[in-house]
């Protein structure tokens, strides 16, 4: 049952058209550059715009005391079921920020790419509850959202696809080695 959904989480993730809502996404493709490097920019940093959307550069939590700001790149190393262009980062955070997209977000669903074995790799936090340091699918609900994760295990890491839903704001997400695609916001 579990492998069902996240079949069909993973097929309609970028598919956002809506019945009477607008949908953006950020899919890391062409204007962007495969290739393309952010280096230990400062927290903050806007690394993308587009659609109203700004991406940011965040520090990533390694425990409660330690952070780092790593490197963020575009790489053609696909998602499983997901072709095309990513990002990846390392020992770093992205934010989205949603509030310039013309509408506001009840829907976030985004593809991430755990690829660090270790426990603790992953910081996420919604509407700045957060970052919280775990696995994706420890939170149920973060920021007054409701969050839906499906995840399945690969050799060295997991993929999940996440479904935010609420009032959205801010999505932070990122970890010790990760690649994400398809960041979908749907009113």
């Amino acid at each position: 049952m579990r492998l069902i959904l996240l079949s069909l989480l993973l097929l309609g993730t970028p598919q956002v058209a809506t019945a009477q809502g607008k949908s953006v996404c950020i899919d890391f493709e062409s204007p962007l550059a495969l290739g393309t490097q952010w280096d230990n920019q400062p927290a903050g940093t806007t690394i993308l715009s587009t659609s109203g959307i700004d991406v940011k550069i965040e520090p990533f939590h390694k425990d409660s005391s330690s952070t780092f700001i790593g490197t963020v790149f575009i790489d053609d190393k696909t998602i499983i079921l997901h072709p095309g262009q990513v990002i990846r980062g390392g020992v770093v955070n992205l934010l989205f920020d949603f509030r310039g997209a013309g509408f506001t977000a009840k829907e976030v669903r985004l593809t991430f790419n755990d690829t660090y074995a270790g426990a603790n790799g992953v910081n996420f936090a919604v509407n700045g509850d957060g970052p919280r340091i775990a696995k994706l699918q420890a939170y149920p609900s973060l920021g007054g959202t409701k969050v839906d994760v499906g995840t399945i295990q690969t050799h060295g890491g997991s993929i999940s696809v996440v479904r935010i839903t609420g009032k959205i704001d801010t999505v932070e997400v990122g970890g010790a080695e990760f690649a994400l695609d398809d960041v979908c916001a749907l009113e």
